[in-house]
């Protein structure tokens, strides 16, 4: 059963941290280049590496990997299908969907996001530990959800025929900056619409409300109740579109896993520019 809410607050994890079935995983990723926020500081868990826990034989960064090689990942990490997991980063709101994606498209529904990840649970006075802890192998059995996944191939079928929300900054989408991977032009699928994930967040790493949610996706004539698909440049912010909309009730959004890394470098993928 999905939860009411894909966020907890920094109030609910203090209350439930040392609850048994609640799992507390660190999924901060870096963007290259990038320096990693508060070093040797984590809410007392587990590492769940998304460049880790994926297809290594993809040739893109953090690729989905096969349901066999997540089940393997997370039981080495103590997870069990009564696991309630709860994901954050060290940034406020930023890789932390991703893995809440991953974990979802994977078949478990007992995962949320902690709004505002380490800073504001360091704001909050809650006490961190300086290493991941560990724990006895996992049960954890994988259920794929297709509905929830795209790839290419899809993704050609689906131009033009439905709605495709970009979660890259605008200049990237517009084709008037650079993308940050070398050699990837830069610009957007056809037909797709531009919602910069920072738009669906607060300054400091919060999730916005569902008023100010709804907000963003109604400027831009999103109607949602239908299917849509996120995308974005390699498959993580784009889960930041889902997170957000999940907040709104819509639980079934799809996620273009490759994203702009794949389609970019991919023969016959149509691009365009503003």
């Amino acid at each position: 059963m999905k939860p009411n809410d894909p966020m907890v607050a920094v109030t609910w994890l203090a209350d439930n941290i040392h609850n048994p079935n609640v799992l507390v995983v660190d999924t901060t990723w870096c963007m290259p280049g990038d320096i990693e926020p508060y070093p040797n500081t984590y809410i007392e868990g587990v590492r769940f590496d998304i460049d880790e826990i994926a297809d290594q034989s993809a040739g893109f960064s953090h690729t989905l990997p096969t349901p066999e090689h997540f089940e393997y990942a997370v039981r080495n990490l103590g997870v069990n299908n009564d696991t309630h997991v709860i994901c954050y980063d060290r940034h406020g709101l930023f890789s932390a969907p991703r893995a809440w994606w991953m974990f979802r498209v994977m078949g478990h529904e007992k995962v949320n996001v902690l709004d505002g990840g380490l800073p504001a649970w360091v704001k909050a006075g809650q006490a961190t530990v300086a290493a991941y802890k560990s724990l006895d192998k996992g049960t954890f059995e994988a259920t794929f959800q297709p509905n929830l996944y795209r790839d290419t191939n899809e993704m050609r079928d689906t131009l033009y025929k439905g709605t495709i929300l970009d979660a890259r900054p605008s200049g990237r989408f517009n084709g008037t900056a650079p993308e940050p991977r070398a050699g990837l032009n830069s610009g957007h699928m056809p037909s797709s619409t531009n919602v910069p994930f920072s738009e669906l967040k607060t300054s400091d790493g919060y999730l916005k409300r569902a008023v100010d949610l709804c907000d963003v996706f109604m400027t831009r004539q999103i109607e949602l109740n239908k299917p849509i698909i996120t995308t974005c440049g390699s498959g993580i912010t784009a889960c930041g579109i889902a997170l957000a909309l999940a907040r709104l009730g819509s639980w079934d959004t799809a996620v273009y896993d490759g994203s702009w890394t794949e389609w970019a470098s991919t023969d016959n993928c149509p691009i365009d520019k503003v």
